[in-house]
């Protein structure tokens, strides 16, 4: 991590790393996370165009264990938080274009109880 980097993240609590996955990179796990919500769709587990919130995301799309040590993005986490990083905890979350018009309630949680 750059000195920059750490003066940004110190400041922010998080990084905005441009560019870390490829256009190939985002087309598959892109196509991946479709093929999960249409399964999940098919099952009657979610209808078209809601949210999608589903745990354990390895176990349900193996497809992103690439992004688990990406390269562009783990030497900065590692940076934060040392050698001994463990995932015991994901999700694949999907939240489809709002189409409603404003004011409405979510159906998924966000902080301030739901209203923009």
């Amino acid at each position: 991590m750059t000195p920059a980097q750490r003066a940004l993240f110190e400041r922010d609590g998080f990084l905005l790393i441009r560019g870390a996955l490829s256009a190939p990179e985002v087309d598959c796990f892109r196509a991946a996370l479709d093929r999960v919500y249409a399964a999940e769709q098919a099952a009657g587990r979610v209808s078209l165009g809601d949210p999608m919130h589903l745990l354990s995301a390895v176990a349900n799309c193996r497809e992103v264990i690439g992004l688990i040590d990406h390269p562009a993005t783990f030497p900065l986490i590692w940076s934060v938080l040392g050698w001994n990083v463990h995932i015991y905890h994901s999700h694949l979350d999907v939240h489809p274009p709002i189409t409603r018009p404003l004011p409405f309630r979510f159906g998924w949680h966000q902080d301030g109880g739901g209203r923009t």
